[in-house]
């Protein structure tokens, strides 16, 4: 295995993009294609995955780097990385469904997530590649399909930052009406929703330029633990209230639209997406297998399906047809006390807040690395130049001043860079307040690649360079054909899903 000894906590912009030369281990693909590959004989990817993907899952909840993860932390790992502002929307999503439907695409998604862990494995088997990117450029060669699934994973993680802040400033106002006692159109511009997003964003910058992600390791424990109180205080609202909404139904609804209802199940793919996180959670088990984590993933699933369906069976139970895409701002605090509704709203006040460094850190750093991938090779020059100036001791200085300034261009860019996006994002955050657009394109682009589109991508290409096709027995034969219809879906889902949306 490839020994990497960069530090690989700290985003180092000095490594310079990475090398993507694959002419190697094409023979041993073929040889093993069959048995899984252990991860001592896997390429040396994991200086990618900390730059790549938004490896958080066992830092954040570990406080020792070495420390190894169980089955069941990892489980709770995974339940982490899936379960997120996308569970805001489950209820609207119930309501457009019905009870008993929404729990059968749930089901079916949950498979397919499931799934699409198995097919990201064998890709890893076949290949003998960890990491998403390296997987892609051994399929087709090219360092093209790096650019586009960075871009995919940059898409995906500043969305769900742009989520986050919507989100924020929803609630924001919630506790402004609720404490001043009137409602948004008949508050001072210094209590506007726009002001609140850019308060907010003036607060967050300080956490958005860190390099480290260990410090903010605290982070996603507290956006689990907000998400639990959450799921806690929707089924106590719906014990609470005594009117109950009569329009719940677990068939479907009498104002059912088909294009509605698929204008929002990308919500439900939005929910079971963390597959960019499987490597990295992988490599951090103790016992290092494909059945353990296949174990822990559908323990994960399981956890986050629950929660999935109690937030969203019971908080369409309770305000019916008329819920909003984001749960908060469909509950009352006339209905729910003063108290339990300062709880929800401000519990994912301070999750946002929270959350927002978290995935800005890793699309940051993934539109970095993409800007990298878009440029010479500039460290091979680098190398070449320290070589000539070696050779001259005259020229050390020389050597250094150009390192230095190297080292201030690319500060320069590291900042401009993370002040350019997020000032995007608040500005949409600030215009954009229908939080179903952005579950829409998330879901049915973004995540639905992620999920369903990149893995059976992967397989059928694998299945043939490497297995040449040759499938030991009519099962592999049948999967196979599955997986090609499975990528068929996800392309269909992509166009009717958006198209749904602005029908």
């Amino acid at each position: 295995m490839k020994v990497n000894n960069q530090q690989h906590e700290t985003y180092d912009e000095i490594q310079g993009s990475f090398s993507l030369e694959d002419d190697e281990n094409q023979i041993n693909c073929q040889r093993y294609s069959i048995e899984e590959i252990p991860t001592n004989q896997l390429s040396g990817d994991e200086a990618i995955e900390k730059s790549f993907m938004q490896s958080i899952g066992k830092s954040s909840i570990l406080n020792s780097k070495t420390q190894k993860t169980s089955i069941p932390l990892t489980a709770v790992i995974i339940m982490k990385s899936m379960v997120g502002v996308g569970i805001l929307g489950v209820p609207y999503v119930t309501s457009n469904f019905g009870g008993i439907l929404t729990t059968l695409i749930l089901i079916i998604i949950f498979c397919i997530g499931i799934l699409s862990s198995i097919l990201l494995l064998k890709c890893k088997n076949l290949s003998r590649r960890s990491n998403i990117s390296t997987i892609g450029f051994f399929v087709f060669k090219h360092k093209w399909i790096v650019i586009v699934i960075n871009l995919i994973i940059i898409s995906s993680n500043l969305g769900v930052c742009l989520s986050e802040l919507i989100i924020f400033g929803d609630t924001c106002s919630n506790l402004v009406n609720y404490f001043s006692g009137q409602n948004s159109t008949e508050q001072p511009i210094y209590l506007s929703r726009p002001l609140l997003i850019i308060i907010a964003s003036v607060v967050l910058f300080p956490f958005l330029i860190v390099k480290q992600i260990e410090k903010l390791k605290f982070v996603s424990l507290f956006a689990l633990l907000s998400i639990g109180m959450f799921t806690c205080s929707v089924v106590y609202n719906y014990f609470l209230i005594e009117k109950k909404n009569d329009t719940f139904t677990w068939w479907l609804p009498e104002n059912f639209s088909i294009i509605r209802a698929m204008a929002s199940m990308p919500t439900l793919i939005l929910a079971f997406c963390w597959q960019f996180n499987l490597f990295p959670i992988y490599k951090g088990m103790t016992k290092i297998t494909d059945r353990n984590l296949i174990i822990s993933t559908i323990l994960g699933f399981v956890m986050g399906s629950i929660l999935y369906l109690l937030v969203g069976i019971l908080g369409f139970a309770t305000y019916g047809i008329k819920i909003e895409p984001n749960y908060l701002l469909s509950i009352n605090d006339s209905d729910v006390g003063g108290p339990l509704f300062v709880l929800l709203n401000l519990s994912f006040v301070l999750s946002t807040t929270l959350t927002i460094p978290l995935m800005f850190f890793a699309g940051r750093n993934n539109f970095i690395q993409l800007i990298k991938q878009l440029q010479n090779n500039k460290t091979k020059i680098l190398s070449k130049n320290r070589k000539n100036l070696l050779e001259n001791q005259n020229k050390d200085l020389d050597y250094n001043t150009i390192v230095n300034l190297k080292k201030k261009s690319q500060a320069i860019r590291f900042y401009g860079i993370s002040i350019i996006l997020f000032l995007m994002i608040t500005v949409e955050a600030i215009f954009l307040r229908n939080l179903g657009i952005v579950y829409n394109l998330l879901g049915s682009i973004t995540c639905n690649a992620i999920q369903l589109g990149l893995p059976t991508l992967f397989y059928i290409f694998l299945a043939k360079q490497v297995k040449r096709m040759k499938f030991r027995n009519i099962q592999n034969r049948i999967f196979y054909y599955l997986v090609c219809l499975l990528l068929l879906l996800s392309i269909f889902l992509t166009f009717f899903c958006v198209t749904s949306e602005f029908v």
